[in-house]
């Protein structure tokens, strides 16, 4: 788990081996057309294979190439050729022109603006039927179980997990009354909090010392807990989201020395 630094988390109807693994090469990335700003498709893990098994876990990339154009390149040339119009007919260029010009102008240059790719790991627990996708981003997690649902023939049910009932409210208690969080949990050191009836009013706090200070003023001035960061066991510290999206995962020094004893066993 260790290779997702922020991942969500989803059931599955699907196998892996079985039902995803044999169709992953049939919808590989392929290179950014000319005139298109990005394409995207499954990535090969290693030459000429496009997953991997690790016990009872297996792993694919989703790949992605976008064309980099940077608006202000863009901007620059319009406003060139705008004035270079205006210089030959007499009179500037109307709106509607205008928008013409700039939509001219992306066309002509994106097939020479640089190609960049990325990849983001998708980890699949087979055993529990669950998968991992490396994004909190909702518009990125459409895009990949859109690309799932095309390569797997069949119909299949992805849902995200969601959390209890309640959720927000046990975070609450968490923060008033620390010693109410399960015993594998305790509070890190930072907090996102947002203004119940506006949400554009928030508060973060880094480096929050619970044993001088309350989160109690906040809740009752009306602020909810929309970021929590938390250390599971002692070894692991992240950042949970009311969605259950995992942010900012990271292995605890104590954890790290753990892994490297027992490397050297």
């Amino acid at each position: 788990m260790m290779w997702l630094r922020q991942f969500q988390v989803f059931n599955i109807s699907f196998d892996f081996q079985k039902d995803l693994a044999p169709h992953l090469h049939e919808h590989a990335l392929a290179p950014c057309p000319a005139h298109a700003r990005t394409s995207f498709g499954w990535k090969t893990v290693s030459p000429d294979q496009y997953s991997e098994n690790i016990q009872s876990y297996s792993f694919c990339y989703f790949g992605k190439e976008e064309r980099i154009l940077p608006q202000s390149v863009v901007n620059h040339t319009v406003e060139t050729k705008a004035r270079e119009l205006k210089e030959a007919r007499g009179f500037p260029l109307k709106r509607h022109e205008k928008q013409q010009l700039k939509q001219d102008t992306e066309f002509n240059l994106l097939p020479k603006a640089f190609c960049v790719q990325k990849h983001q790991i998708i980890l699949f627990d087979q055993m529990r039927q669950r998968m991992f996708i490396q994004s909190t981003s909702q518009q990125q997690l459409e895009l990949i179980i859109s690309l799932l649902h095309k390569t797997i023939p069949q119909a299949i049910e992805i849902t995200p997990i969601t959390p209890k009932d309640h959720f927000i409210q046990d975070w609450q208690t968490w923060l008033t009354e620390p010693q109410s969080l399960p015993h594998f949990l305790q509070l890190a050191d930072k907090l996102a909090l947002i203004d119940e009836d506006n949400q554009r009013k928030q508060i973060k706090c880094q480096g929050y010392n619970w044993e001088e200070d309350s989160a109690f003023h906040w809740i009752k001035q009306g602020f909810i807990p929309n970021e929590i960061s938390l250390i599971w066991r002692e070894m692991i510290q992240f950042h949970i989201t009311p969605k259950f999206g995992f942010k900012r995962v990271a292995a605890l020094p104590s954890f790290k020395d753990q892994i490297d004893a027992q490397s050297l066993e």
